[in-house]
């Protein structure tokens, strides 16, 4: 490994299983110098010394993870990696819509937040109203930032037309698809 910092085996090095979300890229990797927003700590086993580098360093560097003194696969200390890419990223999410939600002065506010926080998504019938008193407020939102669960055996039993295009932006293309067929019968 050579970079930033010289590292001259890297079987001295390991991941540790430790991962921050630092916002956002303020950091720089230890290896490569790149701006980093996701620090991953690997360490030497030798020296005890710490560095917070990127993904891609641990991928490129074949870095892989200790666990009880035995070292891991590279394909299980990926799929460790990639655990904390997607608990970020889901996140950082839910972050972005409880930070929109937050600006609404609406009695309701607190039950959506807990039900988005419990479930991870909201009803068609949550969104379309959700998104019509952003929109009244005149606040500027991602509506694909927010995840909406289209099942429609559980939430889609008022679900019209009007509803459907309101929410549109928010849905995958599969859930496009799937509501209609069911406004449409296709």
């Amino acid at each position: 490994m050579e970079g930033k910092k010289k590292v001259k085996n890297v079987l001295d090095w390991y991941f540790t299983g430790k991962a921050e979300d630092m916002g956002e890229r303020i950091n720089s990797c230890d290896l490569c110098n790149t701006a980093i927003r996701y620090v991953y700590y690997i360490q030497n086993k030798i020296t005890g010394e710490i560095l917070g580098v990127g993904s891609d360093c641990i991928e490129r560097f074949n870095v892989t993870m200790m666990k009880s003194g035995v070292r891991s696969s590279r394909v299980e200390t990926l799929k460790e990696v990639n655990k904390y890419k997607y608990h970020f990223k889901k996140e950082n999410a839910n972050q972005y819509v409880f930070n929109t939600i937050d600006k609404l002065s609406w009695p309701n506010i607190g039950s959506y937040k807990k039900n988005y926080s419990d479930n991870g998504y909201f009803t068609p019938e949550q969104s379309f109203a959700l998104f019509n008193y952003l929109d009244k407020q005149g606040t500027v939102y991602d509506k694909r930032k927010f995840k909406i669960n289209v099942d429609t055996k559980k939430n889609m039993n008022k679900f019209t037309y009007q509803k459907f295009k309101v929410i549109e932006d928010a849905l995958t293309d599969n859930q496009k698809k799937e509501c209609k067929k069911f406004l449409f019968n296709d």
